[in-house]
This record gives structure tokens, sequence and C-alpha cells, in this order.
């Protein structure tokens, strides 16, 4: 691809996708990151919703791996410590085929309590 003739051509809705396919450690992102304008930007955007989860493409056997063992030393230091409750393990990627299988879990839990109290529910 030459990008330069997508700059000519006006191709800003192809370049603009390309950008946002870069990695969170590219230049661009440094650059953003730190040009006062758009860290004003960033600081008072409102909270997203939905808790922070790492990409799908971010995510590998080697970071799995690696959150994996992080947790488990995280568990093994809260018990050896004599603390009650066990730290949250890392976020994993949440992607639609996860989103629907926790959908249609709770559908069958509720068609399960519909079965057996069927008085409780309208």
């Amino acid at each position: 691809m030459d990008l330069g003739r997508w700059w000519r051509d006006r191709r800003w809705a192809a370049l603009l996708e390309l950008i946002d396919q870069l990695p969170a450690t590219s230049r661009l992102n440094e650059a953003i990151h730190n040009d006062p304008e758009q860290a004003a930007r960033l600081v008072d955007r409102p909270e997203p919703a939905d808790p922070w989860a790492p990409s799908l493409r971010d995510w590998s056997l080697t970071t799995a791996m690696l959150s994996r063992l992080i947790h488990a030393a995280e568990v093994t230091n809260v018990l050896l410590s004599g603390e009650k409750k066990s730290p949250p393990p890392f976020p994993t990627p949440v992607t639609a085929v996860d989103r629907l299988a926790e959908q249609r879990s709770r559908e069958r839990q509720m068609d399960i309590i519909a079965l057996a109290t069927p008085h409780a529910l309208p």
C-alpha cells in the first residue's frame, strides 16, 4: 500500500482504519499521550461502563501463562500472609462469543428458576 497515494486520494477512512490498528506501543500513541491537548481529552473522558480487558490481538499463549503465573504468586502471597481475600485474576479478552455464551447461560438459569419457582416469576 502506498500511504502517500491514500493521502493524495483522500482515503481518510482507510487511513484511520490503518491508524486504529497500530499497537499500543506505537510512536503515534506515545505522541498522542504526550500531547497536552490530547492528554486533556484523555483525562476528561468519562469512565467506560465495562471493566477493562486486554484485546484479543494482544492476548497470546505467553500472556495467558504469565497472567496465570502472576495470579498464582499473588494467591500464594495472600495465603502465606494469612489474609482471607484472594486477589482477582487478571482480566482476559472478552469477545462477542463470550458475551453470547454468558447471555445464554443466564437465560438457562432463568429457565431453571422459572421451573423451580413458577409462582415467584411473572
